[in-house]
């Protein structure tokens, strides 16, 4: 996938375009699908919020993604000639190219009671401590995920006397999480503390009752 914005581009950019097609043609078949996406147009802007693309992005680049179980996705951003593009193709069919994670910045105060994390800062909120810690999983522009939002906040801050519980939310559509492949963009999962190689996730109605009945058969220090 070709990522461009003409507007942004200088006169001796190169014609990325044409030089995307060729690196197409050539290696056209059933494995690759190859797309150009130009985020300031209309069906375009809606992929670009998927790959959590922002008006600070330097374009253009390559961005491939590997559908399976977990999406594998790689960014190529220098020079885009046909050689470094069908190169850093190859580079990512023998997963040589490193996988890219769309990530926010990390916050700069995070008091809590809800701590938010970010992708590179997910580890440390959620997984290198010995906290039960319960992972609320958002998309900030979907109204169940502002409805659940409210759920778990009141949760947070009910329960914030608890010193080995932690709450802590993360805007799936702006971060990703290498490990945890959130299908429902509403999802609240507890990570025991006993041993973060395990995620329960709560399936039941979100209401008070419910989540709190959750964490308490979940938890390690109940």
């Amino acid at each position: 996938m070709c990522i461009r914005d003409r507007n942004r581009e200088s006169a001796d950019a190169g014609n990325y375009e044409e030089v995307f097609r060729k690196v197409a043609t050539k290696l056209k078949s059933k494995e690759y699908l190859f797309i150009q996406v130009d985020p300031k147009e209309e069906w375009g802007y809606a992929v670009a919020d998927f790959l959590g693309i922002d008006d600070k992005a330097t374009l253009p680049f390559v961005e491939l993604i590997e559908i399976k179980d977990e999406p594998y996705k790689y960014r190529y951003t220098d020079k885009l000639t046909e050689d470094t593009i069908i190169t850093f193709i190859e580079d990512c069919k023998k997963r040589q190219a490193p996988r890219y994670f769309n990530s926010e910045e990390e916050p700069r105060e995070n008091p809590g009671p809800v701590y938010k994390a970010v992708a590179g800062t997910f580890k440390r909120e959620v997984i290198d401590n010995n906290h039960d810690v319960v992972v609320y999983f958002y998309d900030s522009q979907n109204l169940k995920s502002s409805n659940v939002s409210q759920l778990f906040d009141f949760l947070a801050e009910s329960l914030k006397g608890n010193e080995k519980l932690k709450f802590v939310n993360v805007d799936i559509t702006k971060n990703d999480i290498a490990g945890h492949v959130i299908k429902n963009y509403a999802t609240i999962k507890l990570f025991p503390g006993t041993n973060k190689t395990l995620s329960y996730v709560y399936e039941g109605y979100f209401d008070i009752n419910g989540t709190v009945t959750f964490i308490g058969e979940k938890a390690s220090y109940p």
